[in-house]
């Protein structure tokens, strides 16, 4: 009876409709994200400098590096893969500073958000049979996505993320298509080069030597083609590696081993509930922020897969077999996303969307067409996934006993940029997970609603009230974040009179320069604000107020506090920066540094 019931329910409210698009809607929607680009573009000429620290300053560094010049080292568990630094090594090489690296990489993340919607479009048609319509519509989608239009307003590779990971499915449509050498063993080796951009792609390669074996086994493409592509995924995996390695080794002298760390979690039975509430977390701000389109990309997908009345074999559909390696990788990222912030203690950790944003070109993408020719399931999918946003969220609050997120955001632990996607909402309501469910499953249950009654005008809304949120954000958000790096800098006349090699910057006591402590933070945004405004100046994290400190003497100036001033030899204080709390002060003698 219950049942019977549900199946009623379902045959009326997820009845085939017709995805209905005209002219006017695509012209409409193409318009919206033109207009959405040009602002982006134009806060981006109005940016000063980077603000995320230390992951933008990190990424510069890199290609610091890359180009052999000599960097102060950069103290903190993390790393920053090298990849990125190819692109910001460039723009130092053409420009001659790192300021000119940075407005490089800038324009480079705008100029591949373009590329980005152009693929887009033709992953849709060509992969996906997807009318010229609805894939227009899906690069509206993607191009207004605050992970792809907002997060290129920052030097890092989260757009290039987007785009390898479309162009590793691309790749895979087309091996599954001719199933020769060249376009496999092209495959492997284009999966092995993506760890050099980011970690996050590590546990891809498995996926796709998967695949290629499963081909292999069956006969499909001859097994000394298979030996090949796998030796090429090792070398291209080897030659990211060293690149890695040695970026790491010079420029990171701190950085934690990622991926023994990772096992030992893993090992780790105690930390698995934890690692589920990671997973769980990320995979709300994948469904929410979507709308719930990621989930009709995910529930059509597992449907093709599953293949019920298919004419051909998994296997050798390239449409279907690149479903499978998305929900394949979807399900990894999630799952090393979860691993890498098992011990993280931000609110942004709890729904961190940075690795996920990896999936949201392919997923969208998919939900379009989805939309557009499985119009029943695509429906039942976006329902259950809204559903799904709203349990997660529930459970969330009830195993923490609060809302944990809304308690970050009171403690200013919430970072934004890593969370893009709820960014425009803290302008509309007050920050919290069951707050943003609200918001958030409220926009997705309207435009299931109109999707219903009106077809594809849904997808238009939806584009305009993203398109909305990615301009609040650029405007508010990042361009907000500028105020500091604009106005410091009071110091630096005096700092780099004489031409110095190298200044100190206190740690106040900490080695690694890293500390959770809020009182004296050992890796505070003041030093890489400093760091990149005297840059090619060394500035090195130094003990200098301790007293233990030694300081040696071929540092003249040194920033410390006025209230912890150097502890070693005598110091007067020349020049403040009241904005960072920094003060710099020169040995007595000295007049210069």
């Amino acid at each position: 009876m219950i049942w019977s019931a549900l199946r009623r329910f379902d045959a009326r409210f997820h009845q085939w409709r017709d995805f209905a698009v005209d002219r006017r809607m695509i012209t409409g929607a193409t318009a919206i994200g033109g207009v959405t680009f040009a602002v982006m573009v134009g806060v981006m000429a109005r940016i000063h400098g980077p603000t995320m620290h230390p992951d933008e300053f990190g990424f510069l560094a890199n290609g610091q590096v890359i180009i052999g010049h000599e960097e102060a080292k950069i103290f903190t568990p993390s790393f920053y893969p090298a990849g990125y630094g190819i692109i910001t090594g460039m723009g130092a090489l053409l420009t001659g500073s790192i300021g000119g690296s940075y407005r490089f990489a800038l324009v480079v993340n705008v100029v591949l958000v373009a590329v980005l919607a152009w693929a887009v479009m033709r992953l849709a048609v060509t992969g996906f049979c997807a009318s010229p319509a609805a894939a227009r519509l899906a690069a509206a989608l993607v191009v207004v996505a605050p992970g792809t239009s907002v997060s290129a307003l920052y030097s890092w590779p989260e757009t290039a993320v987007r785009l390898a990971f479309l162009g590793l499915v691309a790749t895979v449509v087309f091996a599954a298509r001719r199933l020769t050498m060249a376009p496999v063993v092209g495959l492997c080796a284009y999966v092995g080069l993506l760890p050099g951009l980011h970690g996050r792609f590590t546990l891809m390669i498995p996926v796709i030597c998967a695949v290629v074996a499963w081909w292999g086994w069956r006969r499909d493409v001859p097994r000394p083609v298979v030996v090949v592509a796998y030796v090429s995924t090792v070398v291209a995996y080897a030659m990211t590696y060293l690149l890695n390695t040695w970026v790491k080794s010079t420029l990171y002298p701190t950085s934690i081993d990622q991926e023994n760390r990772l096992l030992r979690r893993l090992a780790d039975y105690s930390m698995w509930l934890a690692l589920i509430r990671r997973i769980a977390g990320q995979g709300w701000y994948l469904l929410a922020t979507s709308l719930g389109i990621a989930g009709i990309a995910l529930g059509w997908a597992v449907v093709r897969v599953r293949g019920r009345g298919e004419s051909r074999p998994l296997r050798t559909d390239p449409e279907r077999i690149a479903l499978a390696v998305t929900v394949g990788c979807a399900a990894v990222l999630l799952f090393t996303g979860g691993l890498q912030l098992l011990h993280g203690n931000r609110a942004d950790h709890l729904i961190y969307g940075r690795y996920v944003e990896t999936l949201v070109p392919v997923l969208w993408m998919v939900g379009v067409v989805a939309l557009e020719r499985a119009p029943v399931v695509a429906r039942r999918s976006w329902s259950i996934s809204l559903v799904l946003v709203a349990f997660i969220a529930v459970c969330h609050v009830l195993v923490d006993m609060g809302d944990r997120v809304k308690g970050g955001w009171v403690r200013r632990t919430l970072v934004f940029p890593n969370a893009v996607g709820v960014d425009a909402a803290q302008y509309l309501i007050q920050p919290g997970i069951i707050t943003f469910t609200l918001l958030f499953c409220g926009a997705g249950v309207l435009a299931w609603w109109l999707h219903r009654a009106r077809g594809g005008v849904a997808v238009v809304a939806i584009v305009a009230v993203l398109a909305a949120g990615a301009v609040v954000s650029g405007e508010r958000s990042v361009l907000g974040r500028q105020r500091i790096i604009t106005n410091s800098g009071a110091s630096l006349e005096r700092a780099t009179a004489g031409s110095p090699d190298k200044i100190g910057y206190d740690n106040f006591g900490d080695p690694t320069g890293f500390s959770n402590d809020p009182v004296r933070p050992g890796n505070d945004r003041g030093y890489y604000f400093l760091r990149y405004k005297m840059h090619p100046i060394r500035l090195d994290r130094i003990d200098v107020s301790s007293p233990a400190a030694q300081i040696p003497a071929e540092y003249r100036c040194v920033y410390a506090r006025i209230e912890e001033p150097p502890s070693h030899g005598e110091w007067a204080p020349v020049a403040d920066e009241p904005l960072l709390g920094r003060v710099l002060f020169m040995r007595v003698g000295e007049t210069s540094c």
